[in-house]
């Protein structure tokens, strides 16, 4: 067995699981308004179940409903009335042999449901002062701006904090009690206490948020009481048998916060108050823009092991871990005793049946992410959890993968990842696929994206090796036309052929000048382009990547875009990311600009205030301009067929547009 660590069966407190692969708890906002549980959620968490974890947490459930929640949709159990939906979700988790636990949470400062309802928001103590937000945090498109639902956008929305009072405190450590009784009433196998990520538990145990000059303020001892209280408060409703863990902060990014001792010594607390396990985790300023990539869904693979090792040599209870490790990672982990188990969340949003894959033998077939970060931007946005690599994800009642009525014979023209994708899920439907793509190899642009970064060739990389592994007929380097396809008779025709990316007008006849489809060879090259000065038009995500490798390579690099907006097809979170790291490496990005044209001293372009600027261009990479659409389909209707169309080719939403596109067309064949 390949992962021998990872697959072993694990405990935590008389909670026996099958492996050790819990599945992250995230906010995934499938709930009802009001945060009831619904069959989408179940479906969603049952998938998971399915493929294999050994425990499913269903992130940050509010334990005092309708109080205490930061969005309409947010999952609860703040009373009795609950109870059912949690119920048919852990008979749902059961059947396939997996654990269910509720991480339980009051979201202190972050509860806007609280604002908009006009309540105060409860915090250990007054803040000193209010946190200015990140500037980049406001680069936002017209659509995301409207469906933000801030405090700030809440129409007459008024921020009000109070101060809990002993009695506040007595009553939330019973709220807690409460919801974990339900919660084993129900069939519920475990809960998690979130005293992290700045929520309520958190703002008690932070000094950046508690400034109280009681029993429950000043020393880390101190700070912890209500933690320990709540767990008293559970053990004496619910005895020892019940297991009950937390989750914790291994630290604060960006501000002088909590510290790694701090989180040891918490641990300590916790453990002799009676917790099964420590979840350990990061924080960081929420008014950074790059925080939430730096802390809980962190940028950096494996960030957070030396703070859950550092943790777990000061308790005798079991550890998990979590932060972007993919299954060798893991299993290192587990091998030297760093953690006792490993919570996986985007791994398990891209590909729920990665666990099963690992007992097979095949982690080869395991879909990799992007990290395009779209599941957790939708709570930015107010929306359900999604993936940009799986369409599935989040809409697990809608979207089967089921055996089709009757088999067909299925032409896909394309071999990018909209093609790819919707080959595989039609022979995975029982379809019989042909995939043509004019080039000598698969990927489309893609392929070139793929050079720009490893999560796109690892991307890359599963794709094709599916076209092989679901026996998808694919023919290379061959050209087909309107009349031969429709003399061939296929039942049905996608059209995965891309978008068009025209030469812009102003950079026609000028070698310094080159599009998307001529840089094959120069990524490829890896050369040395110090002392050179490049200019990249277009600031969506490919001509951040491009910007990028050039940069990397020693030129000097300056991005043109004409909205205010760069990396917009990713998610909010990714995008803050990307942008940050763009600034860092020294390109400068120029939004609400529009090119004049290219002369001998450079590229001419206006910028936001009207003024004319020159900048001096030893190569001008054109990553804008695409048009989607396919003249292959107006090719076909006048022969009778129709040709459906997937992808770029349909409309310009890149990998993300693409994925989604295939599933939606192929699963309704």
């Amino acid at each position: 067995m390949a992962h021998p660590h990872l697959l072993a069966p694990g405990r935590i407190g008389t909670l026996e699981l099958r492996n050790r692969i819990l599945m992250c708890p995230m906010g995934d906002n499938q709930a009802t308004d009001g945060g009831y549980v619904t069959d989408q959620q179940i479906d969603y968490f049952e998938a998971r179940a399915r493929g294999g974890a050994s425990l499913l947490l269903v992130g940050s459930v509010g334990v005092t409903a309708p109080d205490g929640l930061s969005t309409p949709r947010q999952s609860a159990i703040g009373d009795e009335s609950f109870e059912a939906g949690w119920r048919r979700m852990a008979d749902r988790v059961h059947a396939h042999g997996a654990k269910l636990a509720l991480q339980l949470v009051h979201n202190g400062k972050n509860a806007v449901e609280d604002i908009v309802a006009g309540r105060p928001l409860l915090v250990p103590s007054l803040l000193h002062k209010q946190p200015e937000a990140d500037p980049l945090m406001g680069m936002l498109t017209p659509d995301e701006q409207a469906n933000m639902g801030t405090a700030a956008q809440v129409k007459g929305g008024r921020i009000e904090f109070r101060e809990m009072s002993r009695d506040d405190i007595a009553a939330m450590v019973s709220a807690y009690a409460e919801a974990v009784v339900r919660a084993r009433e129900v069939g519920v196998d475990a809960c998690e206490l979130h005293a992290g990520h700045g929520y309520l538990i958190d703002n008690f145990l932070s000094p950046t948020t508690n400034h109280r000059e009681d029993e429950y303020g000043g020393p880390v001892e101190n700070r912890a009481r209500f933690l320990v209280e709540i767990l008293a408060a559970i053990r004496a409703r619910v005895g020892r048998d019940y297991p009950v863990w937390i989750r914790i902060n291994g630290g604060e990014a960006f501000v002088e916060g909590e510290t790694l001792d701090d989180a040891c010594r918490v641990a300590e607390l916790a453990e002799a108050a009676g917790a099964d396990a420590v979840h350990v985790s990061l924080y960081a300023d929420p008014a950074r823009a790059i925080g939430y990539t730096e802390a809980h869904a962190t940028h950096l693979p494996g960030r957070f092991v030396p703070l859950g090792a550092a943790v777990k040599k000061r308790v005798g209870i079991p550890v998990i871990t979590v932060g972007r490790l993919a299954p060798d990672d893991a299993e290192r982990v587990l091998a030297d005793g760093q953690a006792d188990f490993v919570a996986m969340g985007r791994k398990l949003l891209a590909d729920p049946e990665l666990p099963n894959k690992l007992v097979a033998g095949a982690p080869e077939t395991i879909r990799p992410c992007m990290y395009h970060y779209r599941c957790i931007s939708q709570i930015f946005v107010r929306s359900h959890v999604r993936c940009a690599v799986n369409a599935m994800t989040g809409f697990e009642s809608t979207r089967r993968l089921e055996p089709a009525a009757a088999s067909k014979r299925v032409l896909v023209v394309g071999g990018g990842p909209a093609g790819m994708e919707a080959a595989r899920l039609a022979s995975l439907r029982g379809h019989a696929v042909r995939l043509v793509e004019a080039a000598d190899r698969l990927g489309g642009r893609f392929a070139l994206a793929a050079r720009t970064a490893e999560p796109n060739a690892e991307l890359l990389g599963w794709l094709v090796g599916e076209m092989e592994r679901n026996d998808v007929d694919v023919r290379l380097g061959e050209r087909v036309d309107a009349r031969a396809i429709a003399e061939a008779g296929f039942d049905e025709v996608i059209l995965a052929t891309g978008a068009t990316w025209p030469r812009p007008e102003w950079g026609v006849g000028d070698a310094r000048v080159v599009g998307i489809d001529d840089l094959s060879e120069w990524l490829e090259e890896e050369g040395d382009e110090r002392g050179r000065h490049f200019v990249v038009v277009g600031g969506d995500r490919a001509g951040l990547a491009l910007a990028t490798v050039a940069r990397r390579r020693g030129a000097s690099v300056e991005v043109i875009e004409a909205t205010e907006v760069f990396a917009a097809a990713n998610g909010l979170v990714g995008r803050w990311r990307y942008v940050h790291d763009a600034r860092e490496a020294g390109i400068e990005l120029h939004g609400g600009a529009r090119v004049l044209g290219i002369d001998a001293e450079g590229l001419r372009w206006t910028a936001r205030d009207g003024a004319e600027r020159i900048s001096p261009a030893d190569l001008v990479l054109v990553a804008s301009g695409a048009r989607a659409g396919s003249s292959l389909a107006a090719a076909l209707r006048p022969l009778g067929v129709e040709g459906r169309m997937i992808g770029d080719a349909k409309e310009l939403r890149f990998v993300e547009g693409a994925m989604e596109s295939a599933a939606e067309l192929v699963l309704s064949l």
